[in-house]
């Protein structure tokens, strides 16, 4: 496409192209389809790149469907084109594993899908949520692309089951960003909300230093109440002194990490939370100290008279 720098040559490449586009396999053609997309610049040169790659789109397997019909969707499609990939898009869905169905389903979205093809695609979804080989990762992706999909309460309430199992099961920290994140999007009432808010707080006491900071940061975006904050700030530090007790050993250690690695992550995490002058009360058995941005958070939620009684405590840290 880069070489293709007059009108003739582009012309000549797109000619070249659609041709091998319409022999090829898929797996071929979606990587030819990304070309085909930057060439085709007239009405006619779209209308023949789309039907190659609704041909395509008609035979191809899950994960090649939907680069092909990520393509498409540049290409100007037509509200038949449209309907068309997504029927083909909604019949793969149905028979897809999570990886290949999340891509499916966001390629969906992008395709002007109506009430009905929300409603299968979610059904899809959800069906994969309650498969015992989802990963707690995998789920949270899941979930996160269902929320894409005008959910129900009834969906909403059965994948909140299914993501809230995962993470009483025990995930990684990475795979409970993905599955709080997943709640997030789901919790779009006030409802939603308190539920996710309460069953997350819940999980704190059982939560590894970095999952702990993962869960405290979603309860922050679900429109805490301050009681909340309180709680989420409780657990926190209770880890920071945890850590303090058992170096090396306790909830903070992975292999690989600096012992200060996680506890500066909660650290940060507190920060969040509104923190006020009272929770640095017990700074001096945290396994760090208090960085120049909590300490930031901290005097903007504290009254200036406590903020004022609290400094003599603080002395030390400029040593």
């Amino acid at each position: 496409a880069q070489l293709a720098t007059t009108a003739e040559d582009k012309r000549l490449a797109r000619e070249a192209l659609l041709g091998l586009l319409a022999n090829a396999g898929s797996r071929v053609a979606a990587e030819l389809a990304g070309v085909v997309a930057q060439l085709a610049t007239t009405a006619e040169d779209k209308r023949l790149a789309r039907e190659a790659l609704l041909e395509l789109l008609a035979d191809a397997d899950a994960f090649t469907a939907g680069r092909l019909a990520a393509r498409l969707a540049e290409l100007d499609p037509t509200t038949e084109d449209k309907r068309l990939a997504r029927e083909a898009l909604l019949g793969l869905l149905a028979d897809a594993n999570a990886f290949t169905a999340e891509r499916l389903a966001a390629r969906l979205a992008q395709l002007d899908p109506t009430a009905e093809d929300k409603r299968l695609a979610r059904e899809a979804l959800l069906g994969l949520l309650g498969e015992a080989y989802v990963d707690a990762f995998r789920a949270g992706r899941l979930a996160a692309r269902l929320a894409q999909l005008d959910p129900t309460a009834e969906d909403k309430r059965l994948a909140r089951e299914a993501l809230l199992g995962l993470l009483t099961r025990g995930a990684s920290s990475r795979a409970a960003a993905e599955l709080a994140g997943g709640l997030t999007q789901l919790a779009t009432t006030a409802e939603d909300k308190r539920l996710a808010r309460e069953v997350l707080l819940g999980l704190l006491g059982e939560a590894d230093a970095l999952t702990a900071v993962e869960l405290t940061g979603t309860v922050a975006q679900l429109d805490a109440t301050a009681e909340d904050k309180r709680l989420a700030r409780e657990a926190l530090l209770g880890l920071l002194a945890e850590n303090k007790r058992q170096p090396r050993e306790g909830l903070f250690w992975m292999p690989g990490e600096t012992d200060a690695f996680p506890a500066e992550r909660v650290a940060g995490g507190l920060a969040q939370l509104d923190p006020t002058v009272h929770d640095l009360r017990t700074w001096h058995a945290w396994a760090v100290r208090p960085n120049a941005h909590l300490l930031a958070a901290i005097r903007r939620n504290s009254a200036l008279t406590d903020w004022l009684a609290g400094l003599p405590a603080l002395s030390s840290l400029s040593g």
